[in-house]
């Protein structure tokens, strides 16, 4: 339908009396800051929304900015095993993965991610074709079709935060659409 499903701001962010960021009442550590219009991550925090099933047509969306690509990092999703999973491997390439329980299909950008500029990361998911599509700073840079349907997890959606290392940079503009 194209609605937004969860959508992280900077204006979602706030600086608590005690000087620590919080969005929609979470604390985030004190190496977390506001930084400008984005919030800046260290790679011990993270945020989950609340759980939501993202198994059918989705868009994910995201801008990022990579300040340590040394080890896989996560920038948003549920599982790789089910909805999705987008990540930068330590290469700077972006990958998206979705799973149907007990594996998990991907695709993954031929090229890296500049450090410590500014990315804009769109993933498309249509199900009617089986289609996905991973889009860097417009132009889209990778897509294949999957052969089995990603499942829903229960899990809650998550951003800086997954089974790989926590996001170590800049986020702004999260957002899930379905």
């Amino acid at each position: 339908t194209g609605e937004s499903l969860v959508v992280f701001e900077r204006r979602d962010f706030v600086v608590n009396p005690f000087g620590l960021s919080e969005i929609h009442g979470q604390r985030l550590g004190p190496d977390s800051q506001i930084t400008g219009d984005s919030v800046t991550f260290s790679p011990v925090d993270g945020v989950e929304a609340p759980t939501i099933a993202v198994d059918g047509d989705a868009s994910f969306e995201a801008w990022v900015r990579l300040d340590d690509s040394t080890v896989g990092r996560n920038v948003l999703g549920t599982s790789y095993l089910a909805e999705g999973q987008l990540v930068v491997w330590p290469t700077g390439q972006v990958g998206f993965y979705q799973g149907f329980g007990v594996g998990s299909q991907g695709l993954i950008s031929p090229g890296p991610l500049t450090p410590g500029a500014w990315a804009h990361i769109v993933v498309t998911r249509d199900t009617a074709s089986n289609r996905v599509a991973l889009f860097l700073d417009g132009a889209e840079v990778a897509a294949g079709f999957y052969l089995i349907a990603p499942v829903a997890s229960g899990d809650p959606l998550r951003f800086g935060q997954g089974p790989l290392a926590g996001w170590d940079g800049g986020v702004d503009e999260v957002a899930v659409y379905d």
